[in-house]
């Protein structure tokens, strides 16, 4: 009997552990595994919140349909029924007091469409100018990575980065688009340029292509929210040992293949392979006794802190129509919100009826300092905010802040290398694995590939005779 621990229950971890059951179950395998959480709770960042009617989420609220490896997921749980689609509605940008829509031929600060950008409410005639001249600029395709903030800047101007790249950037990645990576965080911008020649080119292709394709939905989301697919997945994890609220302390070798975990509690569990899901930071101190290169390398993962706050109203208090799902707001004079999304206009079944629900989100990196104000605080200045743009004249019915202390990582220049110099390192570690939004993609999509694709290789490295392949759970 081999024994797998799984360090860290958020999605990754969670979906691992789904994965090594499978796998044992589909090949007859004798394993078993245990996964320790050291909060109270599952699901990480995903967290949902209901009260007095109200379905709100805390973390994400949602994922790309792109990427199939959640809605795959969510319909092996039985949950595919429960599968909801983003309708197509209008995206905003706050920009100095007013909200300008957001073509959807806009890709990351790109125009797909040269006559959207044309008649874009966002741009002075000079900055039009200035975007439609891109193609004329010589390509230079740098060797080394780049930041998507110097990209854009350079190929279309400091525009672009303010009022495109920028929102778009800290809405994903709650980041600067002048320290994130364009090879980890956008390389779609490197393929325009190929293609182009030129990002403005390159966008038009791609956008006529997308023209002559059938519509497809952007985002999905759960009826019920996206703590079913927590739940779910914990109910299917019946041959998995779970402890919550257990914490690791250290891994270190023993003296026949495998690693020792030692937990905070001052006792050792025996291990024939781990699999860590944590932050890389908290990996980085796991790891210390036992590989401090790989700890080293981990370490320079940096992270960002934020807050979501949820605001409930009264219909009648919200005189804005709120027709759109809602805005991003530009870097140029930035407040304490970088985003607001319309709840109850974006999603059905988030409010009651004559109800409106907003979510702000606070804080990116490099711009943290709201965060150090109370929650009433912070309440008070995303209200400041909110008050005079969507017109509400009463107080909230209630409110929900959920803050996110180091939560999103940053994928700054260089991150792919890291990443590469961080899995040579694990190569002097058999049976060893790391996964999780810090390293491959930062979405609920991603992190489940990673935890599938890690829990394959923990087993292939356990029974290395037998020819494992994705269970299709």
């Amino acid at each position: 009997m081999k024994h797998v621990i799984i360090i860290g229950g958020g999605i990754t971890g969670l979906s691992a552990a789904l994965e090594v059951q499978a796998l044992s179950q589909n090949h007859d395998l004798p394993v078993r595994c245990t996964l320790f959480e050291k909060e109270g709770r599952l699901g990480g960042k995903i967290l949902t919140i209901r009260r007095d009617g109200f379905l709100v989420e805390a973390g994400p609220d949602s994922f790309l349909a792109v990427k199939p490896w959640a809605t795959d997921l969510c319909r092996r749980l039985g949950l595919g029924d429960d599968l909801v689609a983003q309708p197509r509605q209008p995206v905003y940008i706050l920009h100095r007091g007013r909200l300008h829509p957001l073509p959807e031929e806009f890709l990351m600060g790109v125009a797909g469409d040269f006559r959207t950008l044309v008649r874009s409410s966002l741009f002075s005639p000079r900055e039009k100018v200035r975007m439609l001249l891109e193609p004329l600029i010589p390509l230079r395709l740098d060797d080394g990575d780049t930041s998507v903030g110097a990209l854009i800047r350079r190929r279309l101007g400091q525009a672009a980065v303010d009022r495109l790249a920028g929102p778009l950037i800290a809405g994903i990645y709650a980041g600067d688009p002048d320290t994130l990576s364009v090879l980890a965080t956008a390389p779609y911008l490197v393929d325009l340029m190929r293609s182009g020649p030129g990002l403005l080119l390159g966008a038009l292709r791609m956008q006529g292509r997308r023209r002559r394709s059938s519509p497809s939905p952007s985002f999905f989301t759960l009826a019920g929210g996206l703590q079913d697919l927590v739940d779910r997945l914990r109910k299917s994890l019946q041959g998995v040992d779970i402890r919550m609220g257990v914490a690791a302390r250290s891994i270190r070798a023993r003296g026949s293949p495998g690693y020792m975990v030692e937990l905070i509690d001052g006792t050792a569990v025996e291990a024939d392979a781990v699999l860590i899901t944590t932050p890389a930071f908290t990996a980085a101190g796991l790891l210390t006794p036992l590989a401090p290169s790989l700890a080293e390398v981990l370490r320079t993962i940096p992270y960002a802190s934020t807050a979501t706050i949820a605001l409930a109203y009264r219909r009648e208090d919200v005189r804005h129509p709120l027709s759109g799902s809602g805005f991003l707001v530009s870097r140029e004079g930035r407040g304490a919100v970088t985003a607001c999304t319309w709840v109850s206009s974006k999603w059905p079944g988030r409010a009651p009826p004559g109800t409106v629900l907003l979510r702000a989100y606070v804080g990116e990196y490099g711009r943290e300092d709201v965060l150090g104000q109370d929650d009433d605080g912070m309440i008070a200045a995303v209200e400041e905010i909110l008050a005079p743009l969507l017109h509400i004249e009463g107080r909230p019915l209630f409110s929900v802040v959920t803050r996110w202390h180091q939560a999103m990582p940053q994928y700054t220049p260089g991150h792919l290398l890291r990443v590469m110099r961080m899995e040579e390192e694990l190569k002097h570690f058999p049976g060893l694995h790391i996964a999780g939004a810090a390293y491959r993609g930062v979405g609920i999509p991603d992190c489940i590939r990673q935890g599938q694709e890690a829990a394959q290789k923990v087993v292939r490295d356990l029974w290395p005779n037998v020819n494992i392949q994705a269970s299709g759970v």
